[in-house]
């Protein structure tokens, strides 16, 4: 008799060998539970069953909408990214959890629809629709071809509320850590437009380029479903592989910093730019904003999106034209103001030929 395991959901599973394929692959049925002692029952009664005669096979219908993620998981837990695995575990334990323990023949159009709505009220529109994206995507890896019942209405997605600092906010806050381990960390945000995961996993040593002025980004510290710290061999996505410009002012305060100097970790970062905004009184002002200001830096000097992308770590020009849209809309007007400058000269020639016929 086969036992329970745990799984990174924190729940267990008990995988019933319950016989083979007409090709010979193995079948198994699984059975999750909250505790070993409760899998082991259910697998236990299903072994029973099969001894007396009942149907050998459970479809993939029968799992509850938990049990898919869990499964989804488990199989998919060496090639997903650790932020993923915490927010589908996230999902499991917070939301949507009228369903989750409900068969996937089970489910009808009002179950899944007051069940959205409840989040809908609790919870910001991206959340709810990040959430419901694990429980689509479980699903449907565990019954391919599957269909919800009724029409799904998520919450509509909200504009984003950029911040973008000036360049006197910038310098305000660079002058107001110069000195400081934080003057680095953030100043590379500012000037190379960094994730902090890729600041703070970056080897001074290894990863500058000092005589091509180059920093190479190829680590990202990131949380691990557990909610440690590690440090990945591997960034946020493969495009965010890159190598990235350094001002010549900031690989002198490097150098500078000497040997010893250590970069600090994501939230001595995080919160010690927050303190520092804060004093200065730019309250509304995260880390990230300087990622947003880093771009819209690019986009306003009219560095072609194709650069951009490979700067900022982009895979597609998506992510660009959604978060600044505005911005690049403000200077395409200004090229096209430059255009029609620029054609506007011919004019006086043309009506020197025209009355010169």
């Amino acid at each position: 008799m086969s036992e329970a395991k745990k799984l990174p959901s924190g729940r267990w599973r008990n995988q019933l060998y319950v016989g083979k394929t007409p090709d010979g692959k193995r079948i198994y049925e699984s059975f999750t539970a909250d505790t070993k002692k409760e899998a082991d029952r259910l697998a236990a009664n299903r072994a029973r069953e099969i001894e007396l005669g009942a149907e050998k096979q459970r479809t993939p219908t029968l799992m509850t909408v938990g049990e898919t993620i869990d499964q989804y998981l488990e199989i998919n837990d060496g090639v997903l990214a650790s932020n993923t695995v915490r927010e589908y575990l996230g999902c499991r334990k917070r939301y949507f959890q009228s369903l989750m323990n409900v068969r996937i023949d089970r489910l009808t159009p009002e179950l899944i629809a007051r069940a959205i709505n409840y989040e809908a009220k609790r919870h910001a529109p991206k959340t709810v629709r990040n959430a419901w994206g694990v429980i689509a995507v479980s699903v449907t890896a565990a019954v391919p071809g599957y269909r919800f019942p009724g029409r799904i209405m998520l919450p509509e997605k909200v504009k984003p509320d950029i911040r973008i600092p000036t360049d006197e906010q910038v310098r305000a806050i660079l002058a107001d850590l110069e000195g400081k381990d934080l003057y680095i960390p953030v100043a590379l945000a500012a000037t190379c437009g960094l994730r902090r995961g890729e600041i703070a996993a970056l080897d001074l040593k290894k990863d500058i380029d000092f005589e091509r002025g180059i920093i190479r980004i190829r680590r990202s510290v990131r949380i691990d479903k557990d909610g440690n710290w590690q440090t990945v061999q591997r960034t946020k996505t493969y495009t965010s592989n890159r190598n990235v410009e350094c001002p010549a002012w900031l690989l002198d305060a490097i150098r500078s910093a000497g040997d010893d100097f250590k970069m600090p970790t994501m939230n001595w970062i995080t919160n010690g730019f927050k303190r520092s905004a804060e004093r200065l009184g730019f309250e509304d002002l995260h880390l990230h904003c300087l990622r947003h200001y880093y771009a819209s830096t690019l986009i306003a000097l009219g560095v072609p999106e194709k650069y951009i992308m490979e700067r900022l770590g982009h895979s597609t020009p998506n992510m660009l034209r959604t978060v600044y849209a505005h911005i690049i809309s403000d200077r395409d007007a200004e090229i096209g103001s430059a255009i029609a400058r620029h054609l506007d000269t011919l004019a006086p020639m043309q009506h020197e030929i025209q009355h010169a016929g």
